[in-house]
């Protein structure tokens, strides 16, 4: 008879272990979902942050190649066409009309572009005061089409030309 109290007894310490064991599991189980959410959310901010990283990035270098182009622009509106200087502007520009602004220009920006192109190629045939005076227009438009751009990526209505 003594026996049955003892295994009552075990019984009833192994019932209460088991139900330890069982509540333990279940607030590991609690603490391992916030821990995902945890990760998941520092990964949704990371991805966030890298892409703004990125688009900061890219609009300053964007940016940087507008004004690069609209200068070399310039600078083929007031060089000689038999200098160096115009050849060295013109190559450059050139450089950058197929290649770098080609990644970072919009579709504005690309038409700007073509057209400086084809009244360059226009002065540089006639080599008229009529097409050069084409070609400084052209050039102004490309500067004020490259700003317009990066005004409306960069949402600065303030700074907007009237």
């Amino acid at each position: 008879m003594q026996i049955i109290p003892e295994i009552l007894n075990s019984l009833v310490i192994l019932s209460g272990l088991i139900v330890t064991i069982i509540h333990f599991n279940r607030k590991q189980q609690i603490q391992f979902k916030l821990l995902e959410k945890q990760i998941e959310s520092q990964r949704e901010d990371n991805k966030e942050l890298n892409l703004n990283n990125f688009q900061n990035s890219f609009w300053e270098k964007q940016l940087e190649l507008y004004i690069q182009v609209s200068s070399l622009a310039a600078e083929l509106t007031q060089n000689e066409i038999t200098s160096s200087e115009y050849k060295t502007s013109r190559n450059s520009f050139y450089t950058l009309f197929w290649g770098p602004m080609s990644i970072v220009e919009d579709s504005a920006v690309k038409i700007a572009m073509e057209n400086f192109s084809s009244q360059l190629i226009k002065y540089e045939t006639s080599t008229t005061k009529t097409d050069l005076e084409a070609l400084v227009q052209k050039s102004f438009q490309l500067a004020r089409t490259c700003r317009e751009s990066s005004i409306k990526r960069w949402d600065l209505k303030e700074f907007e030309l009237k």
